[in-house]
């Protein structure tokens, strides 16, 4: 909540936050509200018509933070996302590459020219799976070394 706080007090950032739960997205969108932040939630269960109103608003910049799980990970495109908070834990690769792609659209396509991507850590105490954060950010190095 703090990090996402810390980003709104600039006026140009328009944020993604993927939740680990349906709930989570919900109550951070709730939360954000009591703050004074314009935020909205969507998720499965959102009405169609209801989903498309507040993406429509989100994108023309009247929701400054668009909270889901799992809703807006493929297929949605808002190309002046400047941030996206991922604060889920992402296996699959594929699929981290999708969701940070919602902001990476680039000035080429309408997209902003930079995106801050956050990625929150858990502190799960067990042997985890190896993130799509860590996929990724080995294959970012690899390359950089060829």
């Amino acid at each position: 909540m703090d990090h996402v706080l810390n980003i709104c007090e600039d006026p140009k950032s328009h944020i993604i936050y993927f939740g680990p739960s349906v709930l989570d997205a919900e109550c951070m969108a709730f939360l954000l509200r009591q703050k004074g932040i314009f935020a909205a939630f969507v998720s499965g269960n959102t009405r169609d018509v209801t989903r498309r109103k507040i993406i429509a608003e989100f994108k023309a910049a009247k929701v400054k933070v668009l909270c889901n799980c799992e809703v807006l990970t493929t297929g949605f495109d808002a190309p002046t996302v400047t941030h996206i908070v991922m604060a889920r834990p992402t296996v699959s690769q594929v699929l981290y590459e999708q969701m940070i792609g919602r902001g990476l659209r680039g000035p080429k396509f309408g997209g902003t020219a930079t995106c801050v991507i956050i990625d929150l850590e858990d502190k799960y105490r067990s042997e985890r799976p190896k993130l799509g954060y860590q996929q990724f950010h080995d294959l970012w190095r690899q390359s950089i070394r060829a």
